[in-house]
């Protein structure tokens, strides 16, 4: 019993050594910016480049969101339609205040 104990205890070793790749890092840093009443926007991200970003999950995340705050930031771009017309529709997967 105690040799097949083991092998089994090696394994789950090795499989909590490999699951610890953290998938949700914060890879763009960008500015919170106010544009409500303007274009069907409301709290978007501005990018580095200057791109805007329109996230539909801020409040997942449950931030107060202020005009310059500087944030990091990770998503996914869904199949939804924008409802802000300067911003691409964004599904946050990190979001962290700096």
């Amino acid at each position: 019993m105690l040799k097949s104990f083991y092998p089994l205890l090696g394994l789950c070793f090795i499989l909590s050594i490999c699951g610890c790749k953290e998938e949700n890092t914060c890879e763009q840093a960008g500015t919170i910016r106010n544009f409500q009443g303007q274009d069907g926007c409301g709290f978007i991200i501005e990018g580095g480049s200057g791109e805007y970003f329109e996230p539909i999950n801020f409040q997942q995340f449950g931030v107060v969101l202020i005009d310059g705050q500087a944030v990091n930031f990770s998503y996914i771009v869904p199949a939804v339609q924008p409802t802000c017309l300067i911003a691409t529709p964004i599904e946050l997967t990190c979001f962290v205040e700096q």
